[in-house]
């Protein structure tokens, strides 16, 4: 079981970085959701249930829309991840810690 089975629409981060690397393209996800695809059904609804339109409106001059869609998608899973610890959750053996050190800025939106 993993955070998408808990949060519908969750699998949109999850496929975006299998399609780059399907595609032989090495980065991870690009932060581009198309709402209108079957594998996102639900998410645009998630998404503003949970509020982020408007947490993001405190973050929209220092980080791209699209960046910060993959920095929420990577907390998320980081944080339900069985290797989550709370004492110290960006350690090298967590995956918000490795979702951490290889996060790249500068998608655009």
């Amino acid at each position: 079981m993993n955070a998408a089975d808990f949060y519908p629409g969750l699998d949109w981060k999850l496929n975006d970085a299998r399609d780059k690397y399907t595609l032989g393209h090495m980065g991870g996800s690009d932060g581009c959701i198309n709402f209108g695809d079957s594998d996102n059904k639900g998410l645009l609804k998630c998404l503003k249930k949970f509020g982020l339109p408007d947490i993001y409106k405190n973050h929209c001059c220092k980080v791209s829309l699209a960046d910060f869609i993959v920095i929420a998608a990577e907390a998320l899973m980081g944080r339900t991840s069985p290797d989550y610890n709370q004492d110290d959750p960006f350690s090298d053996e967590t995956t918000a810690g490795k979702f951490f050190k290889t996060f790249r800025f500068g998608r655009e939106t």
